[in-house]
């Protein structure tokens, strides 16, 4: 079995999606009007979409970790 995405509330998905593609080295796969992001890394594709910011118990939050060779270049 084989993920088909990763889903991530975002409060500006054009501000993550830049922080992504430029930062973490992400491509641009689908951008449905700035708010519904598609993109990929590696075989893994994330959607970015508007959400709320997380608040309170963050015990109950999704995380998601990403690994990077070199955290100083990254």
């Amino acid at each position: 079995m084989k993920a088909g995405h990763i889903e991530l509330p975002v409060s500006d998905p054009v501000r993550s999606m830049k922080f992504y593609t430029e930062v973490l080295g992400f491509k641009l796969d689908v951008n449905q009007d700035n708010r519904f992001i598609w993109l990929t890394s590696n075989g893994y594709t994330l959607l970015l979409r508007p959400g709320k910011p997380a608040t309170g118990d963050f015990s109950a939050s999704p995380n998601l970790c990403l690994y990077v060779a070199d955290v100083a270049g990254a």
